[in-house]
């Protein structure tokens, strides 16, 4: 018995010694920010359009008024694909209607416009 007695002596002195110790630990890594996983996401969604989906998302918690988390930003970006999504299929059928194969500014404009009219209705 008092044997375990003098062995719990000596690990808090021990322990006591370690945290007297001052100083800062640093890391050597590289500081970066985590490059993001979505086991959820599209693997024919290039990874373009999804960092563009992210940007979108943080500009918006940006000008939000109350400060939101990172779980609420990934539930933006969850609700902004499909809508990117259906907003290119609409510039692409602006563009075949219009006789070409290839997506344009104009093309962007004219649902951006088609979508404005049909909200002031």
């Amino acid at each position: 018995m008092a044997r375990a007695s003098n062995h719990s002596k000596r690990s808090s002195s021990a322990s006591a010694k370690k945290d007297s110790k001052p100083g800062v630990r640093k890391s050597s890594r590289r500081c970066a920010p985590p490059q993001r996983f979505k086991p959820s996401g599209y693997a024919d969604v290039p990874s373009q359009v999804d960092e563009m989906v992210h940007l979108l998302a943080i500009e918006a918690a940006r000008k939000c008024e109350l400060p939101m988390d990172n779980s609420a930003i990934a539930e933006l970006e969850k609700a902004l694909e499909p809508a990117m999504q259906a907003f290119y299929s609409a510039a692409c059928g602006a563009a075949l209607k219009a006789g070409r194969n290839e997506v344009t500014d104009d093309d962007f404009e004219t649902v951006l416009k088609m979508y404005q009219k049909s909200r002031k209705k």
